[in-house]
């Protein structure tokens, strides 16, 4: 009896036991199916985080095989992933660019230590074409989960396009400010210098650096002052409106220079943060229309100025006086008021030299102040500051003396004309190698040859043979 109930203790002990280790198994299999779990849900995490990536990544093997890429690669080089798989990563890099490429993997493939590889490189798209990525590679071959080197790529086609159109315009920009004219100067809201364009040295004779936190009101002359002033205070409270003035200034040599200037209130762009004010030298200019001025008001010949559709723009004392008319009665108004006969072709020739940019020169009768005169007018092109013709410039030559007397030649000549033809007397013009010009019906009948034969004919022609020689040394010797 107590053997049995010792092998039924054993027996329950043992049931005790196995009850004890099936709990433990259960446990850990619970445990291990948790675990399985966690780590499903964080591969479905760490995929979604993957396959919604703005970056390209690349898992390739020691082989340089691509074994994994994220959908973000179809819209970069036009193939899906799967369309990858197997290929090699070398396949589509860059021929100037594979060297690159062979270093950064050797490293990372020898290397477990090896710090991340970046470099910026070209892949071939689906198109052909080489779009361009920042490049960044890790090393995890000798992680036992993954194997690979982990490559992040970035597409900077289009940000490197910008940055070369950038600095391609900024070229393009500073090209044409240092050429150009009108020198460029920002100033903050007191007139301080911040920015000088280069080409002031050109234009202003002076180190544009060293005029930088300089007070830009120093150079400008004392009695323009005022007039600076008022402008930099309609500059401050109206920034929308522009200003332009002409004031005169200090050059280095010396003297005064009259310049044109246009400012600008750009204080509140944040790429400019101030006043731009762009001016140009026009001194010569100024000369050269005070030289203009005085010619044109002083000339004895009338001068006006139209624009293509025959408004007057300018005209001179003596073009008034012919007129009848002050000068501020005829400029703004039509030439139909003045010349209404002439007005239709006027417009046409005026029209003709601003669009073919050519000199033409007319005769023309047309009522002035005292009566019809007639006048010789040269029509010239007025070009402006690009050199496109605009308007047109008549100088005018009063010619009525010169017509007078040709009328009055045109009547001596019909009066010689109606006596050599009617006179009894044989007459010839002769010209200087002694041919006949002209002859009259006398000379005809004297000779029996028609006008139209003798003037055909030389003197030698008509003489007898024996005074052909002195008939001939007269014609020489324009004698008879």
């Amino acid at each position: 009896m107590k053997d049995k109930d010792k092998a039924q203790g054993q027996l329950m002990e043992e049931l005790k036991h196995l009850r004890k280790r099936v709990a433990e198994l259960e446990s850990t299999d619970a445990k291990r199916k948790q675990a399985d779990e966690e780590v499903h849900g964080k591969e479905q995490l760490f995929r979604a985080l993957v396959d919604r990536s703005s970056d390209i990544i690349v898992l390739v093997n020691r082989e340089g095989k691509i074994i994994y890429e994220n959908p973000v690669i179809e819209q970069a080089i036009g193939l899906k992933p799967e369309e990858s798989l197997g290929a090699s990563i070398f396949e589509r890099i860059h021929p100037d660019d594979m060297k690159t490429v062979t270093n950064a993997f050797t490293k990372l493939w020898q290397d477990p230590d090896a710090v991340a590889q970046k470099a910026e490189i070209r892949l071939r798209h689906k198109d052909g074409k080489w779009r361009t990525f920042e490049a960044t590679g890790t090393n995890l071959v000798h992680d036992s989960a993954i194997e690979a080197v982990i490559v992040n790529l970035r597409d900077v086609t289009d940000r490197k396009k910008a940055d070369e159109d950038l600095r391609k315009s900024e070229e393009r920009f500073r090209a044409l400010i240092e050429s150009s004219l009108d020198v460029i100067t920002i100033v903050d809201a007191q007139g301080t210098v911040l920015y000088q364009s280069p080409n002031y040295a050109s234009v202003w004779g002076r180190d544009p650096s060293g005029e930088v936190g300089k007070d830009m009101f120093k150079d400008v002359h004392p009695d323009d002052i005022p007039l600076v002033g008022d402008a930099f205070v309609r500059l401050l409270k109206k920034p929308s409106e522009p200003v332009q003035l002409q004031v005169r200034a200090l050059h280095t040599n010396g003297t005064w220079h009259t310049i044109d200037v246009v400012a600008r209130n750009q204080i509140e762009n944040p790429a400019v943060r101030g006043i731009v004010v762009n001016f140009r030298d026009v001194t010569e200019r100024r000369r050269a229309e005070e030289q203009f001025r005085t010619l044109f008001e002083g000339s004895s010949n009338p001068i006006t100025v139209y624009d293509r559709d025959g408004n007057c723009l300018m005209v001179n004392p003596k073009g008034a006086k012919n007129l009848g008319l002050p000068v501020g009665e005829i400029v703004g108004k039509s030439a139909r008021v003045f010349f209404p006969e002439l007005f239709e072709d006027l417009v046409k020739r005026f029209r003709k030299v601003i669009d073919q940019g050519e000199t033409l020169q007319f005769e023309d009768m047309v009522k002035i102040s005292t009566g019809d005169a007639w006048f010789w007018s040269t029509l010239e092109p007025v070009r402006d500051a690009t050199g496109v013709p605009y308007a047109v410039q008549i100088i005018s030559y009063d010619i009525t003396e010169r017509k007078r007397m040709e009328q009055v030649l045109r009547g001596s000549e019909e009066k010689f004309r109606m006596a050599f033809d009617n006179a009894n007397t044989g007459m010839c013009l002769v010209g200087l190698s002694g041919n006949l010009m002209k002859v009259n019906d006398k000379m005809s009948e004297i000779f029996g040859y028609s006008r139209e034969e003798l003037e055909r004919m030389t003197v030698t022609d008509i003489a007898h043979p024996e005074d052909r020689d002195v008939s001939y040394r007269h014609a020489k010797g324009y004698r008879w």
